[in-house]
């Protein structure tokens, strides 16, 4: 991962992302030499940026407590440039001036924090695909979620401080740094890793046409709707649901919860978005039907293919 200039370390990080780009500032300013790679070139200087492998980068996210308090503990200038670039700070009733988040599209945060980056002493990006020995794997290589509960620029970043926080005290003894590292991981992000394996894989099997199983566990996403039936499970759901709690707390509430889903209560089906609401959600894909008929096998009626959808807004 690192090689020795001098008195300084010259370090390379694998990944231009949110994680990679908060990790090069941090450890530029604390006198590494850091190279970054990405296969993405970033953005053309125009306002469209087709980021390679993140589906979700043009959809409005909701950025979590934990990553406007990592932002403002190592580098403030990303979250004023984020205000500036026309983010807006989530608040907490009651808690005026106090960030409990940030809203904005992937691609602003993105943008505003490669631009800190390229403005960092110490830090260089490159592009394009290297092998590298002794390479610590963190952010979506440690750990990829689905983006649909938008955990992972919050698992990414508290990863990154850690990460960081380890390299300061192993100092070079990268082994050492790398199983503490994965020790850290085991506790804090494996658990939310497992909680989207057991919610998936249920949420798979409903889709499929099958009721709640209440013969197992309650998976996570039954319990946080349950809330819509008793409004006093949010005081241990709401901690969940910001990640302030891992998933295990859950538990508690795990028997009130089945009782709900056992009278026959079920979460209500919201209703789908007027067509005169859909918003252009791409500057290049109006809003639109789209009614051509799909191929189909012999033997089977034609579907028409779904009309463009109104991205919704993904926590992060």
């Amino acid at each position: 991962m690192t090689a020795e200039e001098g008195d300084r370390h010259a370090d390379s990080h694998r990944g231009g992302g949110a994680t990679g780009l908060y990790t090069a500032i941090a450890l530029a300013r604390r006198g590494h030499q850091v190279t970054v790679i990405d296969r993405d070139r970033g953005p053309d200087g125009g306002r469209w940026w087709d980021r390679k492998g993140v589906m979700q980068f043009h959809h409005p996210h909701f950025f979590r407590q934990q990553v406007a308090d990592a932002l403002l503990a190592e580098m403030p200038q990303v979250w004023h440039g984020l205000l500036a670039a026309g983010a807006e700070p989530a608040v907490l009733p009651g808690q005026p001036g106090v960030p409990a988040g940030l809203h904005c599209r992937r691609l602003t945060f993105e943008r505003v924090l490669r631009s800190a980056a390229v403005a960092e002493p110490g830090v260089r990006l490159r592009t394009g695909r290297v092998a590298l020995d002794g390479l610590i794997y963190a952010g979506d290589a440690a750990c990829t979620t689905n983006p649909a509960a938008g955990r992972g620029v919050t698992t990414s970043l508290r990863q990154a401080q850690q990460l960081i926080g380890l390299l300061g005290e192993h100092g070079r003894d990268f082994t050492s740094c790398s199983l503490a590292f994965d020790h850290w991981c085991a506790d804090n992000i494996k658990p939310w890793f497992d909680d989207h394996v057991y919610w998936d894989t249920d949420l798979i099997r409903r889709w499929s046409g099958q009721d709640v199983d209440l013969a197992r566990p309650l998976r996570s996403d039954l319990i946080v709707a349950a809330v819509q039936a008793d409004p006093e499970l949010i005081t241990v759901v709401g901690p969940y649901q910001a990640m302030l709690t891992p998933p295990g707390t859950l538990g508690a509430v795990q028997a009130r919860a089945r009782d709900i889903y056992a009278t026959g209560w079920r979460p209500p089906i919201p209703p789908a978005p007027a067509e005169p609401n859909w918003p252009a959600w791409s500057p290049r894909r109006p809003a639109r039907m789209n009614t051509t008929p799909m191929p189909c096998p012999a033997g089977r009626t034609p579907r028409h293919r779904q009309p463009w959808r109104t991205p919704s807004p993904l926590a992060a």
